[in-house]
């Protein structure tokens, strides 16, 4: 693979061949880093999603949460879109990361069912501490590594988190990034900015005729463009394993 960040990005793809029941191959980007633990930001909206609709704080996809609220900032600047501040649904919450939507979930869920639920899922550190209650997959705590990521997923995926089906299926589908002929891309993008340096996230599997791949990416961002380069170097990867078209 053709990647020089050195010590600042680590990424783990792991191949669940569907005809391969020895269990998923697994590659990496810089094997030294894929076991550190970072926060998960808003890569943990999808193990929240899962409480809330498990909890019954969303009854599915499409609950209405109605605004107006304030708006999430951070250092002072307004950095979700408008629709995050006024009545919106869980689907469009989740794919336009809606912070402050996400903290109202949490208020409601409550700090007993999140560690409870973070033990069933087996997610990371496990620690729901460090920080108040509605922000503590944003700066407390919690911490989980890309390969513990790849690991969580392919649980959501092959249903084996303890939660109904349904609720799983629900999560996965909003998940959808990109569908494509050949290839869906279900996926989240997680942004750790109470940190130095701030770390950038994205997690996801792939699903193709074939093969199910599952991939988590975490890297150093050091100035802005470098948001981008979560995806951007996401996808080459990919692409280079031959997952995705070049």
């Amino acid at each position: 693979m053709k990647f020089s960040w050195g010590t600042r990005i680590a990424a783990v793809v792991c191949i669940a061949g569907l005809a391969a029941p020895a269990g998923p191959a697994e590659g990496s980007v810089n094997r030294g880093r894929v076991d550190d633990r970072y926060l998960p930001s808003s890569t943990f909206k999808i193990p929240n999603t899962l409480v809330a609709l498990a909890e019954g704080v969303a009854d599915g996809p499409d609950h209405v949460f109605p605004g107006p609220r304030d708006p999430f900032l951070v250092r002072g600047k307004e950095v979700l879109p408008e629709e995050c501040n006024g009545d919106i649904t869980l689907r469009d919450a989740f794919r336009l990361s809606c912070v402050n939507v996400y903290q109202e979930i949490a208020g409601q869920v409550g700090g007993k069912t999140y560690r409870r639920s973070l033990r069933r899922m087996d997610y990371g550190n496990e620690r729901h501490s460090g920080a108040p209650g509605d922000s503590f997959w944003l700066e407390g705590d919690l911490a989980i590594s890309a390969r513990e990521q790849t690991a969580f997923l392919r649980r959501l995926h092959r249903h084996r988190l303890g939660f109904s089906h349904q609720t799983m299926r629900e999560v996965a589908d909003m998940m959808v990034t990109e569908d494509r002929e050949g290839y869906v891309i279900r996926s989240k993008t997680g942004w750790v900015f109470s940190t130095e340096p701030q770390v950038g996230w994205w997690v996801g599997w792939v699903e193709t005729p074939d093969d199910v791949v599952y991939f988590a990416l975490n890297l150093d961002v050091l100035q802005p463009d470098h948001l981008a380069a979560r995806t951007r170097i996401g996808r080459a990867i990919l692409a280079d394993l031959g997952v995705l078209p070049a």
